[in-house]
């Protein structure tokens, strides 16, 4: 889906890398938040949902849905 995604962001930003790498991110960065927040197997254990208030095995307090980012590098690093 990755390869898919950036192939059609290449075409759409007449080949422009940078800019056809951050549309990607955009997009695969909305689709890890909406998979965090649509998880819901395996529920979470009676004691879990009764320290939370709630049944939904990956939110809580929305720190991992609200920490999901993505970052363009440009050139070769070696990092």
């Amino acid at each position: 889906k990755f390869a898919s995604i950036i192939a059609k962001e290449l075409v759409s930003n007449k080949f422009n890398s940078n800019k056809a790498l951050a549309e990607a991110g955009k997009q695969l960065q909305a689709n890890i938040k909406e998979s965090i927040l649509d998880w819901s197997t395996p529920k979470n254990a009676p004691y879990t949902i009764e320290q939370k208030g709630f049944d939904d095995p990956l939110v809580e307090t929305l720190m991992m849905v609200d920490s999901v980012e993505y970052e363009v590098k440009s050139g070769l690093t070696s990092d």
